[in-house]
């Protein structure tokens, strides 16, 4: 009887354990705050065009959350080209994207990641190469709510990814680096 109880119970486990839901991060959308900052600064007279973006972890996509599952991307894309992209609509979007313009913008994903502590936070880390310039670094640290629960706190981190890709990108358009490759 004892062995059936124990085998029932190992049988359980083995079943909560192996149970492995995949956090999804939410569909990009244009930061109303960045696309004010843009169309207040005098950007939109000058057009740039994206070139490749890579990561030093190519095809990353998505990052185990606790023992829960992986977050990731909502198109199943790589992390790097998901900031490319969400780059691109915020840039279309204030008029300063253009694919056929003559400066070009590469980027290479140096690090991604989450903490999921008390002091949950994203961290974004990139490096940006104007065409025919020096290489500049932006760093950004989006906090978000934590939780004890596994569930929760990957729950909260897929959600938090693209506000996290807002924030960073913010900090990229108010990076003096970026402004004067825009300008030049």
């Amino acid at each position: 009887m004892l062995v059936r109880i124990a085998l029932v119970c190992l049988a359980l486990s083995m079943t909560f354990l192996s149970a492995c839901t995949t956090y999804k991060a939410q569909p990009y959308s244009v930061s109303a705050q960045n696309a004010k900052d843009l169309q207040q600064s005098d950007l939109g007279a000058h057009k740039i065009a994206l070139a490749e973006f890579t990561s030093v972890k190519p095809g990353i996509k998505s990052i185990n959350c606790r023992s829960a599952g992986p977050v990731e991307t909502p198109d199943g894309k790589p992390f790097a080209e998901f900031i490319q992209a969400a780059l691109k609509d915020e840039l279309a979007w204030a008029g300063i994207y253009d694919p056929s313009a003559a400066k070009k913008l590469q980027g290479n994903l140096l690090a991604i990641d989450f903490n999921t502590s008390s002091k949950a936070s994203w961290s974004i880390k990139m490096e940006f190469t104007p065409q025919n310039g020096s290489p500049f670094t932006v760093e950004s640290v989006y906090p978000f709510e934590g939780a004890f629960s596994a569930d929760k706190v990957c729950a909260n981190t897929g959600n938090a990814f693209t506000p996290a890709v807002q924030a960073f990108l913010g900090k990229v358009f108010a990076d003096k680096r970026f402004i004067d490759f825009v300008r030049e």
